[in-house]
């Protein structure tokens, strides 16, 4: 893995982090 790959890989994976703990936070919080 090159730097270019980890690069793109944090960059697509740390937003889709952030929507899981969101959507894990609202559905926490819901009831």
């Amino acid at each position: 893995m090159n730097a270019t790959t980890l690069t793109s890989t944090l960059l697509l994976t740390a937003p889709a982090a952030v929507v899981v703990v969101s959507v894990v936070v609202v559905v926490g919080n819901a009831p």
